[in-house]
């Protein structure tokens, strides 16, 4: 699966620039059996919103997928983020970017 989004944001009201963001992700699946998938996410996001610059953001994430019954789906993941310009991201937002997280989260659909 591929998607891509397109954010443009006005704040010359405020006084502050107009925000540009935007990037492409692809999703990979790999069906193991009826219960169990594995994914993994590849994602490209290009923004001026955080260091007034257009800088490149980057994140892969991948974990398995498993769906307990027809409406509940279990995803935990281990996702990395990095920036090529990280002294610029972490000079303005005060925080370094380039990180690894563990996640979990669940999806009931009904």
């Amino acid at each position: 699966m591929l998607q891509t989004d397109l954010v443009d944001t006005d704040n010359t009201s405020s006084g502050g620039i107009g925000n540009l963001s935007y990037g492409v992700n692809n999703y990979l699946f790999y069906t193991i059996n009826d219960c169990w998938k594995w994914g993994t996410r590849a994602e490209w996001w290009k923004s001026n919103s955080v260091d007034g610059q257009m800088t490149s953001f980057y994140e892969v994430a991948t974990g398995p997928n498993y769906k307990y019954n027809a409406n509940l789906t279990i995803r935990p993941e281990m996702k990395f983020n990095w920036c090529p310009a990280e002294d610029t991201v972490e000079n303005a937002v005060g925080t370094q970017f380039d990180h690894a997280i563990f996640g979990i989260d669940a999806l009931y659909t009904f």
